[in-house]
This record gives C-alpha cells, structure tokens and sequence, in this order.
C-alpha cells in the first residue's frame, strides 16, 4: 500500500468558497484516489476542486454540523486537487490521504 497523508488539520479555520489547501496537491499515480474525512463545525457544502473545476460532494446537500464524513475521490496524474466550503467554518478535524486509486 502507498498511503501518503498529504494533509491533517485540527481547528483549521476556512473562508467561504476559498481553496483550503496550500499549497495545492497534484495527484502522482496514473489514477489517484483521495480519501477525505472531514468534521465542521458549521454545516455547509464540501465541494471538490479538479483541474479547477468545483464538484459538490454529498451530492450538494450540507454536511451536518459537527458530524464526522468521508469522501474517496479519483483524479488523474497530475490533476490539482483542492477543496472548498460553502460558508466559513472551522474544521475540527480534516484529513486527506493520497493513494493509488485501486487501493481505495
């Protein structure tokens, strides 16, 4: 397996429609998956950014305030990768980690 955290944050602070990660990952195998696990404290939508287009996650609707999710999401070698929320919020908790798609 070749897992790779590629970000882990407590308490992050985020703005409302504004890339959270910096600096922006790019995927490294020929199909990389990431797995997201994601609590906030305020309920909003998680949108997905790839290649700089935004895809809502939980199909749109708003993750539940302070409610533990996670999203596995497959990008393409050398495709950016980054995510959004919908409103500002503090996330208790995010991680991402990065593995080969068929590994999921």
């Amino acid at each position: 397996m070749s897992a790779k955290i590629i970000a882990t944050y407590i308490s992050k602070r985020v703005s409302a429609n504004e890339d959270i990660l910096d600096p922006t990952p790019q995927a490294q195998h020929e199909a990389s998956g990431f797995r997201i696990f994601v609590c906030a404290d305020t309920a909003g939508v998680l949108k997905v950014k790839v290649g700089g287009e935004l895809f809502e996650l939980n199909e749109g609707n708003n993750l539940t305030a302070n409610a533990l999710y996670a999203f596995d999401v497959v990008v393409a070698k050398h495709h950016t990768f980054n995510l959004q929320y919908s409103t500002d919020a503090v996330f208790k908790y995010l991680c991402i980690v990065e593995m080969k798609a068929e590994e999921l």
